[in-house]
């Protein structure tokens, strides 16, 4: 009895083993070359990522690329769907993420276009949130507060934009310092001055309307102050 029952223990195991290797994953055998199953999976898996990966960077860049041609062509709503197609795109794309500032930035600029105000600053603080230096966002800002009668808000957001390009102006000078005469960074000074000049102009214009949209307020508490004083 004690034979046959071990016999049978003997042939439960047998048969459990058997199971538990033809269900589970094969172990690597390196010394006589197998192919192993789960290496197989796991590098099927890796391609299958890659060309996804590939396949969502072709379909990130063909909307920017089209999204430019658009607002080339003033076609701006057109060129906003297109950019919103390529941020939702980019965080599936690890790589895509550090271009986050151009492509809002570049959205921004569309939704001024339109005159979709609210919705350009949106993306606005989505620009300055990863780059607060960005000078084209703050200047951007600045415009649209001019438009929406914020006269104070746009004199700070211009004071910022110039802040800021002056401190590029002289990283580019630095880092040029010593270099062979470039074109290229000539026209790029060239034009953040420009800038910088056509900037410090809009705060001189908003600093004397924001004077005068002061002076009756003025006026008033003076004439209040002299009334009060005058009384017995």
């Amino acid at each position: 009895d004690n034979e046959e029952t071990i016999a049978e223990d003997i042939k439960e195991i047998v048969s459990n083993v058997q199971n538990e290797t033809s269900t589970s994953p094969k172990k690597t055998n390196t010394k006589n070359n197998v192919i192993v199953e789960d290496d197989i999976d796991e590098e099927e898996e890796k391609k299958n990522d890659l060309e996804i990966q590939k396949e969502l960077q072709s379909q990130y860049e063909s909307c920017i690329s089209v999204a430019l041609k658009l607002a080339k062509g003033e076609k701006y709503t057109q060129a906003i769907a297109k950019y919103t197609e390529a941020i939702s795109l980019m965080n599936s794309i690890p790589t895509a993420k550090k271009t986050l500032p151009s492509v809002y930035n570049n959205r921004s600029a569309m939704y001024e276009k339109n005159k979709e105000y609210e919705n350009s600053l949106s993306d606005i603080e989505e620009v300055l949130k990863a780059d607060k230096t960005h000078p084209k966002a703050r200047a951007r800002r600045a415009r649209i507060y001019e438009i929406l009668l914020k006269h104070r808000d746009a004199l700070v957001e211009y004071g910022y934009a110039v802040a800021f390009m002056q401190q590029k102006m002289q990283m580019i000078s630095m880092q040029n310092q010593y270099a062979a005469p470039n074109m290229n960074v000539q026209t790029q000074l060239e034009n953040l001055q420009k800038d910088i000049q056509s900037y410090a102009s809009k705060m001189e214009e908003l600093t004397k309307i924001i004077a005068a949209e002061r002076a009756p307020e003025y006026l008033e508490t003076l004439k209040s102050s002299t009334i009060q004083r005058s009384l017995p």
